[in-house]
């Protein structure tokens, strides 16, 4: 049977190399269960399937239209599907009333349906996060693509491209691991024969799908579709490539060792028709989709069940009834910041290392983290960031070059910096200023070899010296214990039980084959994640003797706290506090405009006094150091305030490199010690 390009069960406009309907079961089914069914079947299950009894056609389900895409909703306990009912494909769900009856089903609120469009291939990857197949223009034509919707106020919101995942190509029908840290999909990228292979791609930290990767063992020439991971190394699928008796047939392999096993046919199931759309029920029913006679017309779904499943329908055994606890309902976290006074340059320079301007999203989590050049750390993007936060503050862009060669190259530098202001952090263009480039003769000797831009503006506030330093984070408790059970305690098969930061998969924190079951999960290694968490999660999902899944999760709130305190340098058991001021030249007097915030916190600091030491690591600073020392003096009301003027010798402590020995003033307040 084949399908034309107007099929609208497709949301690509002109696939219609694939012969048959290409569906995906993009179900999210809870952890672990078929390969604990095989288990209970044989001791070699790597290579032996469950029997499938007759597959029943769901009628209550199924239109004279295409009925396809099963997926199970772990955090709803609610069958989704895609039907063609109203002409474009739309998402519906149903509930499961008895084994094997579903409740008469309606249309998945909120905007995940969009009015004229076809979308399809649902999966869960939370209770708030699921990734779908629909349409995105490209440059030329539309593709099918992958996009992200967000489950909010009970509904989900329409979706948006899931970045990492756009490609002017057919991507469609992803299935989500069971974990969380992987993704099964569908694409011809890279086809030879523009047929469609399945891929892998991982969860990276970022929230982001990376490391692209085909799966080779199981792809061929022809196209396999509709992937279903039923555990993290179980997977269905339907090709056409394969051995079969019809046009897609169903196939099932097992991971081993890293590597996907020779794909078994589900025999009792394929037709000389076409089969596709696997997915596994937490009942351990399994639900595909079929276009042979006898349905309502089209695709239809059916429904079949393993045979060990269906000789114990006689015997009654009641349902499991899981709990979770924990000793603490809230963890409180507590961020103690100690920070340090560094200059802002106002110099740039362009380099290959530093070929890369920091975006805003970015910014924020560098600027935490220790820096051992702090001197040249984050110029161009913290005075981006302080031009956009102050509207009135003019900002003059100077390029700086060491001969007339070079003139042509740093004003191009100048003019990408200009453009990084406004378009990455919305600086006013009026507010932007390039001055010709010029030749650096205000740059002290040891930079004129180097091409620069030098900043200039109206406002000190531009220039605010920096808060940089380091943090720490403890947890109270820091250990979360939890007991768990499942009472009947003898129907339990396995269980596990999983980590969420902010519905982000963590780690698993414990398993096993019975309970009841205690263990302590140490929170010290993900601490860092927690400071930005609403909550944590817990799932634990069981499987009990014959096959059925259990699901309960536990919430844990997360309660915050912050300090930020000075951090004081000790020497010679005296405390002090230290600053450290950067001169773009010798002259005190042309420096005021970066100064100015500087020298009154460093006087502000000096009140508290009796000692000042001004330190100096180039004689050419000397006179600079002098006219210092007046202007501290002249602003602390104290004047009995002792003022030292002094050159010290460079030392690899120092947080700046020896190449800015000729810009740097460091200033040492004595702090009287409380008793």
């Amino acid at each position: 049977m084949d399908y034309s390009a107007s099929d609208k069960r497709w949301t690509e406009c002109d696939f219609c190399t694939i012969k048959s309907n290409t569906l995906t079961n993009f179900g999210s089914i809870i952890s672990v269960f078929i390969l604990i069914l095989l288990i209970s079947i044989q001791s070699n299950l790597a290579q032996t399937l469950p029997k499938w009894s007759d597959p029943v056609n769901l009628q209550i389900l199924n239109t004279s239209e295409d009925d396809f895409a099963p997926s199970w909703n772990q955090f709803e306990n609610v069958l989704y599907f895609n039907s063609t009912l109203t002409g474009y494909s739309k998402f519906y769900y149903s509930k499961e009333l008895d084994t094997g009856k579903f409740s008469i089903p309606e249309l998945v609120p909120g905007e995940i349906n969009q009015p004229v469009n076809n979308q399809s291939y649902i999966t869960f990857a939370s209770e708030d996060r699921a990734y779908i197949s629909t349409y995105r223009m490209g440059s030329f034509r539309p593709y099918t693509n992958i996009f992200q919707t967000i489950k909010k106020k009970m509904s989900w919101t329409k979706p948006l491209p899931a970045d990492s995942l756009i490609y002017d190509t057919f991507v469609s029908q992803p299935t989500i691991s069971p974990d969380g840290s992987f993704m099964v999909f569908v694409n011809t990228i890279n086809s030879e024969h523009k047929d469609t292979d399945l891929w892998l791609a991982f969860l990276k930290d970022n929230g982001t799908w990376g490391a692209l990767t085909p799966i080779s063992e199981l792809n061929t020439n022809g196209n396999e579709i509709t992937p279903f991971l039923a555990t993290n190394d179980t997977l269905y699928f339907a090709s056409d490539g394969q051995e079969g008796p019809g046009g897609f047939d169903l196939f099932y392999s097992v991971r081993k060792q890293g590597l996907w096993q020779k794909p078994i046919p589900i025999k009792e199931l394929n037709t000389k028709f076409d089969e596709s759309d696997f997915v596994i029920l937490p009942t351990g029913e399994a639900i595909f989709a079929s276009d042979r006679q006898g349905g309502k017309g089209n695709l239809d779904l059916y429904i079949t069940v393993p045979e060990v499943l269906k000789k114990k329908e006689e015997t009654y055994l009641p349902p499991i009834e899981l709990s979770i606890a924990s000793q603490v309902s809230t963890i409180r976290t507590n961020t103690e910041l100690y920070y340090r006074l560094m200059p802002l340059i106002p110099l740039y320079y362009p380099s290959p290392s530093r070929n890369h301007f920091l975006q805003p999203n970015e910014f924020s989590l560098a600027v935490l983290e220790p820096v051992i050049d702090t001197i040249t750390a984050f110029t161009l993007p913290i005075i981006a960031k302080r031009a956009q936060e102050n509207e009135k503050a003019k900002i003059t862009i100077i390029p700086l070059y060491p001969d007339i060669t070079r003139s042509e190259e740093i004003s191009k530098d100048a003019e990408k910096i200009k453009k990084y202001f406004i378009e990455v952090w919305s600086v006013p263009e009026k507010n932007l200023t390039i001055l010709p480039a010029a030749q650096n003769n205000n740059i002290t000797e040891a930079k004129k070899a180097e091409t620069a831009i030098l900043f200039s503006s109206d406002s000190p506030d531009i220039f605010e010296p920096l808060s940089l330093g380091r943090f720490t984070v403890t947890l109270d408790p820091p250990v979360l214990d939890i007991s768990i059970n499942g009472r009947p305690n003898g129907l339990i098969g396995k269980w596990e039980c999983n980590l969420f930061v902010n519905n982000k998969y963590v780690k698993v924190v414990s398993q096993g084959n019975s309970l009841p079951n205690q263990y302590s999960v140490d929170l010290n290694p993900i601490k860092n994640e927690l400071i930005e968490a609403d909550s944590i999660k817990i799932n634990f999902t069981a499987i009990d003797t014959i096959g059925r899944t259990n699901f309960k999760s536990m919430i844990v709130n997360l309660a915050h706290s912050s300090n930020k305190s000075k951090e004081f340098r000790k020497y010679d058991n005296k405390i002090y506090d230290e600053f450290f001021l950067f001169l773009k030249d010798a002259s005190l007097k042309d420096n005021m405009i970066y100064l100015k915030s500087s020298i009154e916190k460093i006087s502000e600091s000096g009140s508290y006094s009796r000692f000042v030491t001004i330190s100096y690591f180039s004689d050419i600073l000397q006179s600079a150091s002098k006219e210092l020392s007046d202007i501290i003096t002249r602003n602390i009301s104290d004047r009995s305030i002792k003022i030292e003027t002094y050159r010290e010798d460079y030392n690899e402590s120092l947080p700046f490199s020896r190449s800015f020995l000729d810009n740097i003033i460091k200033i040492r307040i004595e702090k009287p010690i409380q008793n």
